[in-house]
């Protein structure tokens, strides 16, 4: 959970922070730092999400890498995008009716619900049939791309992906829709 922009998002006079002059050394620390303090809470049975108005858009974020997750979270920021994060697949499908996001950015293999049964659950329901939907994986199976499309992914990226290309993913079929 980051404490610092939940309280500073809470201010309807705070705009969020601009990292991109933060040099990438001290991000990774902050991620890092970020990271063990959001599994402790989570450990304790916090919830990461603030509960306050938003007026950017939502991208909903699957993945159970909380360092991945937090890297992704700050790199949409800098985008101008609100970020909600779900470490599980049923976690998230449950967010993507709470927070109704513009995008959402989905890991394959997960714990429990896997992004597969996710997708086909997101594809099934008319309230998030239609929202984009970028696969993330480290899986390298034949045939997965196909199967991801006919499924109604978007596009699906390999792991390791560059936080950049995510981001630009999402401001490219944004900015088509």
């Amino acid at each position: 959970m980051n404490h610092l922009n939940n309280s500073c998002n809470q201010d309807p006079q705070f705009d969020s922070p601009d990292f991109s002059a933060v040099p990438e050394s001290v991000l990774a620390t902050l991620i890092a730092i970020d990271a063990t303090e959001e599994r402790r809470l989570r450990a304790h049975g916090a919830h990461e999400v603030a509960e306050y108005p938003v007026d950017r858009p939502w991208v909903l974020c699957i993945d159970d890498d909380a360092e991945f997750l937090h890297g992704l979270k700050l790199k949409l920021q800098q985008r101008g995008y609100d970020v909600v994060r779900a470490h599980e697949g049923d976690e998230g499908y449950k967010f993507a009716f709470k927070f109704n996001p513009v995008m959402i950015l989905l890991d394959l293999h997960m714990p429990n619900t896997s992004g597969e049964e996710v997708l086909a659950q997101l594809r099934q329901h008319p309230d998030t049939a239609q929202i984009p939907v970028v696969i993330m994986t480290g899986l390298n199976e034949h045939g997965l791309e196909l199967r991801m499309h006919s499924l109604g992914a978007h596009q699906v990226f390999r792991k390791p992906v560059p936080l950049d290309v995510l981001a630009d993913a999402v401001d490219r079929y944004l900015a088509d829709a």
